[in-house]
């Protein structure tokens, strides 16, 4: 047998014996037993100043392997600041000549960009050891950005809204680096203070005919919430327009009250702006109409239905080198970002423009080109069924309509001028089915068809005279 097998087991005391002679002394060194440099150190002055200058076998190969690793994880830094800084700098280029929705479409980018870094093997590894922690992130500067540009292209309402439900109401107020816009989710608060109050008042007349609006009453008790604790007078002329609308009033008693919201709050353009630009464009007076387009277009030149409603008022002053004008100066305002801003309203002005100078075939291949790149849009739909009707094809005309309706319903986009170019469109198809759904769906709402679309199919007027003559005016 060998040694190994003839070995007999320690007794209790002889084990106790060797453990104790294997005892390290903390006072010595490990390598030579003498005096260690102090206690609990492993080597003593000598050993060690010999151990700093041996030279560690693959050091070279352990050290390139480090600066590798060290580079990659710099680079990868430095391309993920690279991408953030051009991408935020380009935004606030953009925001500074006021296209705001290609600056929000930079702020994506740089997300974008930074969400495939993060999926990236040696990063999504990086992460799980770090306990899932992101990597690459904008972090405030984003946040701060689009809040920025939603104040400066819609409304600080906007900001405020973006700010508490993307980071909660207590963060933005906790947080110092958040501290210049904090004013947008007071702006925010304060108009939902505001809507509570006035829809407490208006809640049982939203749906009822105009004869049972008890107009008098509720303007005074709107005017009663001024000055009381938590009321932004400012929104009050706002919510008087809207009894007055209910309440079937005048095109000009309805503008009287947001010329004055307008006097308390210039800052909110974008929220009383799109109803004064089309409550001058139904009167009549295109030259305001395209005063107010032009004051929401310096606001945000990427603010489409701006563009769409000053291109309706040049047509309907019969100005179509200035309505061509307004339609390339949206195709620039679509391209500012260098990438695809998801809006096809240059279609539809491009339509409109056509078929407003008889060049009906045209104005049906721009609408099918923008059919084919957006998938479906209730607005090109219904510029194709109107160049149908004006072409005199009734038939395709309807089959438009019907899809400008439905791409409208499916979208929550659909307008009076819609489902009254809609049934149009049917009733001149005598598709007597579509045009009573209309109709039905229109009394859910207490609106009747338009008399313009009466008269049509009365014979008192011609399709040319509805589009064309009368500006176009069908709601």
């Amino acid at each position: 047998m060998s040694d190994k097998e003839n070995k007999q087991p320690l007794s209790e005391n002889e084990a106790a014996e060797e453990e104790k002679s294997f005892e390290y002394d903390r006072t010595l060194c490990s390598l030579c037993q003498k005096k260690a440099r102090e206690e609990g150190s492993y080597y003593c002055e000598d050993c060690r100043t010999k151990m700093m200058k041996t030279k560690i076998k693959g050091g070279p190969v352990v050290a390139a392997l480090l600066c590798v690793l060290v580079s990659l994880l710099a680079l990868m830094l430095l391309g993920a600041n690279a991408t953030q800084i051009s991408a935020m700098l380009e935004a606030d280029s953009l925001m500074n000549q006021g296209y705001v929705n290609a600056a929000l479409n930079k702020v994506s980018q740089a997300n974008e960009a930074n969400a495939a870094l993060n999926k990236r093997d040696f990063v999504s590894n990086l992460s799980k050891t770090l306990g899932n922690q992101t990597i690459f992130t904008l972090g405030y500067s984003e946040t701060v950005m689009t809040a920025r540009l939603y104040a400066r292209g819609y409304s600080e309402i906007d900001a405020g809204g973006y700010l508490v439900n993307n980071l909660g109401e207590d963060a933005v107020k906790s947080d110092a680096r958040l501290l210049g816009v904090r004013k947008y989710v007071k702006a925010y608060n304060s108009y939902n203070t505001m809507q509570e109050k006035a829809y407490s008042i208006l809640q049982n007349y939203i749906n009822s005919d105009a004869k049972d609006i008890p107009y008098d009453e509720l303007i005074e008790k709107l005017e009663a919430l001024r000055g009381q604790e938590g009321v932004d007078d400012k929104y009050i002329d706002y919510y008087k327009c809207f009894v007055a609308m209910q309440a079937d009033k005048s095109i000009d008693v309805q503008l009287g009250f947001l010329l004055k919201m307008e006097k308390e709050y210039p800052e909110g353009l974008m929220i009383y702006g799109p109803t004064i630009t089309d409550y001058y464009y139904r009167s009549g007076d295109y030259a305001k109409a395209i005063e107010y387009a032009d004051k929401m277009i310096a606001k945000n030149r990427n603010y489409y239905s701006a563009y769409e409603q000053k291109v309706t008022a040049l047509l309907a002053k019969g100005d179509v080198d200035d309505a061509t004008k307004v339609c390339d100066a949206l195709d620039t305002a679509e391209n500012a970002a260098g990438v695809a801003s998801g809006d096809y309203t240059s279609y539809s002005l491009r339509a409109n423009l056509y078929w407003y100078t008889g060049k009906y075939d045209e104005a049906i291949k721009v609408c099918e080109e923008g059919l084919e790149a957006s998938g479906g849009d209730s607005d090109i739909y219904r510029n194709e069924a109107i160049a149908y009707m004006l072409k005199g094809d009734y038939k395709k005309a309807n089959e438009c309509g019907k899809a400008a309706y439905q791409f409208s319903m499916n979208y929550g986009d659909l307008t009076l001028d819609i489902l009254n170019t809609a049934a149009l469109a049917a009733g001149l198809a005598k598709d007597d089915e579509t045009y009573k759904s209309m109709q039905d769906y229109l009394k859910t709402y207490n609106y009747e068809v338009s008399s313009v679309v009466t008269d049509c199919l009365a014979g008192k007027k011609t399709v040319e005279q509805v589009f064309i003559t009368d500006g176009g005016v069908i709601s």
